[in-house]
């Protein structure tokens, strides 16, 4: 039984429809996950940075006349060890 082109046409149509519907579905799925993962990086990296800061002005008025990098040294030093690192600069690059 031969293809007749009206079959041929209908089954290339269909399998176009369904890789475009595919990829429609795939991107959106990544658009999604990307945006959401982004934003659970940022909220992570602003609470652990704001603890950090707080953690650091607690310590530099327990002595302020030693400086802020005593300050920076003692807060990390009684930072637990986590998924998060940091490395806090003066301005002059120290």
């Amino acid at each position: 039984m031969p293809l007749s082109r009206l079959r041929l046409r209908l089954s290339i149509a269909f399998a176009l429809a369904f890789a475009v519907g595919l990829a429609v579905l795939h991107l959106t799925l990544f658009v999604l996950l990307r945006r959401d993962a982004d934003r659970q990086l940022t909220r992570r990296l602003q609470q652990s940075a704001g603890e950090v800061a707080h953690a650091m002005a607690r310590e530099f008025w327990e002595a302020p006349h030693e400086g802020l990098r005593r300050a920076a040294r003692e807060a990390l030093r009684e930072w637990p060890p986590t998924l998060d690192a940091f490395i806090i600069y003066d301005s002059a690059g120290g």
